[in-house]
């Protein structure tokens, strides 16, 4: 009796912790369905040196000790806490019901010189990490008060929305685009970033395309062009967002960079960088 009194309780301690576990790393798993990613936060985090010194420089007296360790290992709660105030400094004033998703760290070491003769070389410790910023679906972003005749800042996004809308502020609305290439950060879902390219763009009222097809629609026009004319093709007359544009998008640690060409002509329609 009493072992299986025991063994009830363990079961009831282990699912009252696992229960709050889960409610704690919420921001470890992916957005829940009745939410929407509007941006992605990445940062990187120092967290202390190691030197090794040149022979002759000892620590303590002690000719074993010539290196100075003062890395620190941090958390994922902390390094949660610090993504999570960069989440707010950038999408706060828009989103302040924001949440994280899909937390990554990494940890690297990277060789730095710290301009001492007697130090042989120095590491220095940084994690790396990122998340996708969600909200509830269709949220009320918040309004500027001092723009009540500017209706156009209501519609400012994220980084993300802010670079697309300045790089096709000149592309006809209904025109053709195609993902040409998407640049992230390895520790950034290219995937998922590129899917919210797409999601803005069609919410602008472009037209997303594989990059094969403006490849066939640019070899109809040449064709047509040149005499070559089938009623069946897809490039009609006068009709010059047919062909499209081709969208380059690069993300790093500090910058965003959107860039438009335009398949016709080969030249550079726009080409946008923010810095963060």
């Amino acid at each position: 009796m009493k072992t299986t009194l025991k063994l009830l309780i363990a079961v009831l301690m282990t699912g009252w912790y696992n229960y709050g576990n889960a409610q704690y790393y919420d921001w470890k798993g992916a957005p829940k369905y009745n939410e929407k990613v509007v941006g992605f936060v990445t940062d990187k985090v120092h967290a202390g040196y190691i030197q090794y010194f040149v022979n002759g420089v000892y620590l303590d007296g002690d000719p074993k000790k010539n290196f100075l360790d003062q890395r620190t290992t941090k958390s994922d709660e902390e390094l949660y806490v610090e993504l999570s105030k960069k989440a707010r400094a950038q999408y706060g004033y828009q989103y302040p019901n924001l949440e994280l998703r899909n937390f990554k760290s990494s940890i690297s070491e990277e060789e730095v010189n710290l301009g001492r003769s007697e130090v042989r070389r120095c590491n220095a410790r940084y994690y790396k990490i990122s998340a996708s910023v969600v909200v509830p679906n269709n949220p009320e972003p918040v309004k500027n008060n001092n723009s009540s005749t500017d209706n156009s800042r209501d519609d400012e996004g994220d980084d993300l929305t802010k670079a697309l809308d300045k790089a096709l502020q000149d592309i006809r609305e209904g025109s053709r685009i195609a993902i040409d290439q998407v640049r992230v950060p390895s520790d950034v879902n290219k995937e998922e970033y590129k899917d919210e390219v797409v999601e803005i763009l069609l919410d602008k009222g472009y037209k997303v395309v594989a990059k094969e097809y403006l490849e066939k629609l640019y070899e109809e026009q040449q064709a047509q062009q040149s005499g070559i004319y089938n009623d069946r093709t897809t490039v009609k007359d006068n009709n010059f967002s047919a062909v499209g544009y081709y969208l380059n998008v690069r993300l790093t640690e500090t910058s965003l960079r959107v860039q438009i060409i335009n398949v016709s002509t080969g030249e550079y329609d726009a080409n946008v960088t923010i810095k963060f």
